[in-house]
């Protein structure tokens, strides 16, 4: 079992195990793909203009560990209307440093999703969230999401990017 894989199968027990907390046994189970909606949403991406042009996220796994294609396609079609969803294996992949600092190309979103991690009482997950907006410094987030019924932000603290950093040189 690729590590991909595994991490999948954890994060979807890990949200299994919070909605069975429930008292209500017809509570919807949240899926691994709803985290990234969630995430996704939570970034102050404009809408898309005129034109109908939606903006590009670049979104990636911190640890290279992409979501499976299954997940992946959940992700895109749960936000299709609004954004032009592009899962990357590596973030260099998807990298534009014509000036030293790391960017998504076409005017695209660059964003980075950290290893969720479940608290004692299985309702709740944190997790750390990189983004690079266009023609911006890199921002960073340690994200708490509610996973009962739709999966949603709570909470957000604001910390200093890491990953998607220009490189230092000596």
């Amino acid at each position: 079992m690729t590590r991909a894989v595994a991490r999948s199968v954890a994060l979807l027990a890990l949200v299994a195990c919070a909605a069975c907390e429930s008292s209500d046994p017809n509570d919807d189970v949240p899926s691994a793909a709803s985290v990234y909606v969630a995430v996704i949403r939570h970034l102050d991406i404009a809408p898309p203009g005129a034109d109908e042009e939606r903006p590009i996220v670049y979104v990636a796994d911190m640890n290279s560990d992409p979501l499976d294609l299954e997940t992946q396609v959940e992700v895109i079609g749960e936000l299709e209307a609004d954004v032009d969803v592009r899962f990357v294996d590596d973030i260099e992949a998807a990298v534009d440093t014509d000036d030293g600092a790391m960017a998504g190309p076409d005017d695209g979103w660059l964003v980075a999703v950290g290893t969720p991690v479940v608290d004692a009482q299985a309702d709740l997950i944190t997790l750390r969230v990189e983004a690079s907006e266009p023609d911006d410094e890199p921002i960073a987030w340690q994200v708490r999401l509610d996973v009962h019924d739709d999966v949603t932000v709570v909470e957000s603290e604001e910390l200093d990017a890491e990953l998607l950093v220009p490189p230092v040189s000596p």
